[in-house]
């Protein structure tokens, strides 16, 4: 099935939901980091918990600004 079949069916379904690029998060990323080579880049959990974004967040070298320290490793399917 290609993408745009997939998002009409999956529209058909739903009355809404998120549709995330990882390519346009990764690519996102890289002019942060290239803006920005001298910076620790954190990613706010509380701004998108799902746990594939957090996998490519931290996959691509960010860290997180979360409020506690159980919340970013449970969210991200990964332990202390």
């Amino acid at each position: 099935m290609n993408m745009s079949t997939a998002i009409k069916e999956t529209a058909k379904r739903y009355d809404s939901f998120y549709l995330y690029s990882e390519d346009g998060i990764l690519k996102q990323m890289n002019r942060l980091k290239a803006a920005f080579p001298s910076v620790f880049l954190l990613y706010s959990v509380k701004c998108n918990s799902s746990k594939r974004v957090l996998k490519t967040v931290f996959s691509g070298g960010f860290g997180s600004d979360a409020a506690s320290m159980g919340e970013v490793p449970a969210r991200a399917g990964m332990t202390i």
